[in-house]
């Protein structure tokens, strides 16, 4: 009897965790518009994380400089496809087993940027692909 309610018990407290996991949701979903002129084309998801810091602005000015940086290779941006996320906490600064599990409970189309507060990666990076 008592092996059979511990059996019950930690099935309940499995339930609990799975159902009090903090939900990722789309606050906005919106195609940006971005001029191609190149003959190679990209189509790029940028995924931004309500709380990170990031403004529309200051991503529209990063997508514009990678624009110009690809453009000297002849590659332009078909669409850049902007989705913000609302996420639990975990998830804002960079950590590789975070990252995937955002990847995994949220996917998008690839290629995908994700806009970050920080890195919890040591040594630090700018950028980690």
């Amino acid at each position: 009897m008592l092996r059979r309610t511990a059996q019950v018990m930690a099935a309940l407290l499995a339930c609990h965790g799975a159902l009090a996991q903090p939900e990722i949701s789309v606050v906005e979903r919106q195609p940006l518009a971005l001029p191609a002129t190149s003959s190679h084309r990209l189509a790029l998801t940028v995924v931004h994380l309500e709380g990170s810091g990031w403004t529309r602005e200051r991503a529209h000015g990063a997508l514009r400089e990678a624009a110009m940086i690809f453009a000297q290779c002849d590659i332009g941006f078909t669409g850049v496809e902007w989705v913000s996320l609302s996420t639990p906490a975990r998830y804002l600064d960079f950590y590789t087993p975070a990252a995937r599990e955002l990847a995994r409970r949220h996917p998008v189309p690839r290629p995908a940027v994700y806009l970050v507060r920080d890195t919890r990666n040591r040594p630090a990076f700018d950028a980690e692909a």
